[in-house]
């Protein structure tokens, strides 16, 4: 699995692809204004990426992607938290 601290993945990591597509969906999300059709469908599809997420790992997983997706622009990591935090509200697992 993913290690938080510094969010490097193991070779064969079950995690990897879902957090490639993550990263992606919200490289893609911040370039769209949220209430836009692309970016209600960007959201939404990192919300099924997130529920993907706590079905492979729980909160443990969910945590490591933010830390993932944070770690790949630092001088973004504060808004794609926020991104993350408010699609993946009530989620299973979610600390926020």
């Amino acid at each position: 699995m993913s290690t938080v601290g510094n969010s490097c993945l193991a070779p064969g990591d079950a995690l990897a692809p879902i957090l490639s597509t993550l990263t992606a969906l919200v490289v893609a999300a911040e370039a769209q204004a949220p209430s836009s059709p692309a970016g209600t469908a960007f959201r939404r599809a990192i919300r099924r990426k997130g529920e993907d997420l706590a079905q492979a790992g729980g909160g443990e997983a969910l945590n490591a992607a933010l830390a993932f997706v944070r770690d790949r622009a630092p001088d973004r990591a504060d808004e794609r938290e926020a991104l993350l935090s408010a699609a993946w509200a009530g989620l299973a697992g979610w600390r926020l």
